[in-house]
């Protein structure tokens, strides 16, 4: 309609998301770049040079100790040098890095963690019993979201991205067949949206001014109990008023149905 902004004429136009203005719409999404700061460093500033204006960092945990391998990368005081290091070479090769933070859930398949989600469900991760998040550990987990999350901000990061989809910890409280919960984070899909919600204002409220993106399904990818595109639009909505900038949509659960969704040589 006519009432609609016009579409832009290139790629190359630059475009503003949030409080940031990128120079053009070329954006990396969330994808395995390398196993140590230095591959990391190699990648963005090869792609900033040739033109791509944000990047987002994979699997960036929010906690040292709960995450899906013992080699994935985590953000803490400890290697808050190095995170700080690769966004400035990065900024001065010409780009800028998103973090997608993330916590596995039930999926946590590290030595130091062990699963927990919105309700009893395993998924193959390994031998251990899933524990039922109690109202005190979603206040635990969602402090770690901020603080990962200003963490993030204080080395550098140009924008934040919760990861919603996949069959995460916050995923998993968006999916009926393992959200079961009856104390008002479990139903509806405003109350499965509820505590993913309730992450990102609390991570809005932290880091005012910085954009933050949603990485979430449009389809779980199983027909029974999955999150499917009537439901994920509704969930869509209620985080862009909780305060997304950005949806970045997606399809797939890694521990349900990681083989359809995944391609290449997938790191272990």
């Amino acid at each position: 309609s006519a009432a609609r902004d016009p579409a832009p004429s290139s790629p190359c136009s630059p475009f503003k998301l949030g409080g940031l203005t990128l120079p053009n719409r070329f954006i990396k999404s969330a994808t395995h770049d390398g196993a140590s700061f230095d591959e990391l460093g190699r990648t963005y500033v090869r792609l900033a040079r040739n033109g791509v204006s944000l990047m987002t960092v994979a699997y960036v945990g929010i906690s040292p100790a709960h995450k899906t391998f013992d080699t994935q990368h985590h953000v803490a005081e400890s290697n808050l040098a190095e995170w700080t290091r690769l966004c400035s070479v990065v900024r001065k090769a010409g780009g800028q890095l998103s973090a997608q933070l993330h916590h596995p859930g039930l999926f946590d398949m590290s030595t130091t963690g062990y699963p927990m989600g919105p309700s009893f469900f395993y998924l193959p991760s390994k031998l251990a019993w899933p524990r039922v998040m109690s109202a005190a550990q979603l206040e635990e987990v969602k402090a770690e979201y901020v603080a990962a999350a200003e963490r993030c901000v204080r080395a550098g990061f140009a924008c934040l991205e919760l990861h919603c989809g996949h069959g995460y910890l916050l995923s998993q409280f968006l999916t009926p067949l393992i959200n079961r919960r009856a104390d008002g984070y479990g139903g509806s899909v405003a109350a499965r949206a509820r505590y993913p919600c309730e992450v990102l204002r609390a991570v809005r409220e932290a880091c005012p001014g910085v954009p933050i993106i949603v990485k979430m399904n449009a389809d779980d990818g199983f027909a029974l109990g999955g999150l499917h595109i009537e439901e994920a639009l509704a969930t869509a909505r209620l985080l862009v008023e909780a305060g997304a900038d950005a949806i970045v949509p997606s399809y797939g659960y890694t521990s349900l149905n990681g083989f359809g969704m995944l391609r290449g040589e997938v790191p272990l």
